[in-house]
């Protein structure tokens, strides 16, 4: 009996720290969205030229998250001279399947290609990604669910989209735990309480049920996403179970950026007033504090008052409240006090 509890300890240690690998994977992916790497036909000027436009055009979809980012009214000085913006890059050689020989991976200055974006109104989902943690049923005769570890073609499609469009998405481990949990049924018939249960390990506050199955003319996804308090449904098709599941994440990474993205309003700056519990230590304030400056809508913190363990502070803001509300709520260190009269937030143990 000991032998057997040590070796179920051991696998509970095993997931944590599998978990804890996904869930830190998915913070440097946010990290990394300024980088990207492109093709690029030789070492020559003009060829580096065009690679650096590309890669620029690559970056404002994930920055403003509209997929024609391109055509935006006000994005032609980041497209003109796309060399300006860049704080360094390098050649390396593309992977043996790649249409290329070269690549070129470049990193741009985040602060200075949203600084234009802001300039000229137009949005900015900035670096607030919480992991997007993707529960995929396959159907057909060999259905399954797609996990962590997956060798599926469905998989690597689902991450390259990702990485398109700046998701930090996860699969679920599919292990032991997940499988006392959650089944194939459950993912494939839209059990969402029996789903979201399984997903709390995950600590993701973005849980993606997808569904895709073959039909006549092709194949058809059936998405839905939970986000905080909020669901959303929507459908996808392709001639490929590749293509619709791409289709599908866009979709989603449209709906996501359509509720997080910060777009400057125009008018008077915004003011927002909100009472913080929960703030015990110097480490407490310190990180309150610096949680709330680095996000996009936040221009500006002040401290208005200390009260014990609570603080009420005013924040400049870019853009609306919703959009702020909606960033803390699927945000890990704050949770809402909902019996607050004004809003009113604890911070959570780090």
């Amino acid at each position: 009996m000991s032998g057997y509890r040590l070796m179920c300890g051991c696998r509970r240690l095993l997931a944590l720290g599998l978990i804890a690998f996904l869930l830190a994977g998915a913070a440097g992916a946010a990290e990394r969205m300024y980088a990207v790497q492109v093709p690029v036909a030789d070492r020559s000027s003009p060829a580096r030229a065009e690679a650096l436009r590309q890669a620029m055009q690559q970056l404002l979809v994930r920055v403003t998250g509209e997929r024609d980012a391109a055509r935006l009214v006000g994005i032609e000085p980041l497209l003109a001279q796309p060399e300006q913006y860049v704080q360094q890059f390098r050649y390396l050689d593309a992977a043996p399947a790649a249409d290329a020989a070269l690549e070129l991976n470049v990193h741009f200055d985040g602060t200075a290609v949203e600084r234009v974006l802001r300039a000229n109104g137009l949005p900015v989902w900035g670096r607030e990604r919480p992991p997007l943690l993707l529960w995929l049923a396959v159907g057909g005769d060999q259905r399954r669910l797609i996990g962590a570890d997956s060798d599926h073609p469905l998989y690597a499609a689902a991450m390259g989209v990702a990485r398109e469009r700046g998701l930090t998405l996860l699969f679920p481990l599919l292990d032991l735990e997940d499988q006392a949990r959650v089944g194939y049924a459950d993912v494939w018939g839209g059990f969402e309480e029996t789903v979201l249960a399984a997903s709390q390990r995950y600590r993701s506050q973005l849980v993606l049920q997808g569904r895709l199955q073959a039909g006549a003319g092709g194949w058809r996804g059936r998405w839905t996403l939970h986000m905080g308090r909020d669901r959303l449904d929507w459908d996808s098709v392709g001639d490929t179970a590749a293509a619709a599941l791409a289709q599908g994440l866009h979709l989603a990474a449209d709906r996501l950026a359509l509720r997080l993205a910060v777009r400057a309003l125009g008018t008077a700056e915004q003011v927002e007033r909100i009472r913080i519990r929960g703030v015990a230590t110097l480490e407490d304030y310190a990180r309150t504090l610096d949680y709330l400056a680095q996000l996009t809508p936040v221009r500006d913190v002040e401290v208005l008052a200390v009260d014990g363990d609570a603080i009420d502070l005013l924040l400049a803001l870019d853009g609306d409240r919703q959009t702020l509300e909606r960033l803390l709520d699927i945000g890990r260190v704050l949770t809402r006090d909902p019996a607050a009269p004004e809003p009113a937030y604890r911070l959570t143990a780090p």
